[in-house]
């Protein structure tokens, strides 16, 4: 399987053991996704197994680590080591979450970037942050900046808040 190293899909993988099967990738119909519960990462792979199968994210990191280029098993390291097959876990239907194709929807662009700036210079210590805006009543935005704040408990009490503009795409 072959993954472009700029890619690290591994990062939204579940660190903990509450869901056994978030902590691997998942790969079908050629992408490998990866889902902690709160963000979900879907990327391409060339040569994925045919059908789908769940992939120890350890054999991604192996092969980026060693400069082995992108290509790795999904089950062994580039060292031999043989991380086995994942036995009797099975990954959610994450595709039950995705937005429905053809309905409307709104689009906003944002510097990933900027956003982190901002976040901790209004002082969220914490993992999040609430984007508002105003709409119409079509439910366009109707200005080009957003308000930016802490989501609730001790940041939200610091009294910080903060103004993005979008990203022009």
């Amino acid at each position: 399987m072959r993954i472009d190293p700029a890619l690290k899909v591994e990062l939204c993988a579940s660190k903990g053991s509450a869901r056994l099967a978030l902590n691997y990738g998942f790969v079908e119909d050629g992408r490998l996704t990866t889902c902690n519960g709160f963000v979900l990462a879907s990327v391409p792979v060339e040569d994925a197994p045919q059908g789908v199968a769940l992939v120890d994210l350890r054999a991604v990191k192996d092969a980026r680590k060693k400069g082995q280029g992108p290509g790795f098993q999904p089950t062994k390291a580039d060292n031999g080591q043989d991380y086995g097959p994942v036995q009797d876990v099975q990954f959610p239907n994450t595709k039950q979450i995705y937005p429905t194709k053809g309905r409307k929807q709104q689009t906003i662009a944002l510097d990933a970037g900027l956003l982190y700036d901002l976040a901790r210079a209004i002082g969220v210590e914490g993992r999040g942050v609430k984007i508002t805006f105003e709409v119409d009543e079509k439910g366009r935005p109707l200005h080009s900046v957003f308000e930016v704040t802490a989501i609730g408990g001790a940041d939200a009490k610091k009294g910080g808040y903060g103004l993005i503009m979008p990203c022009r795409w």
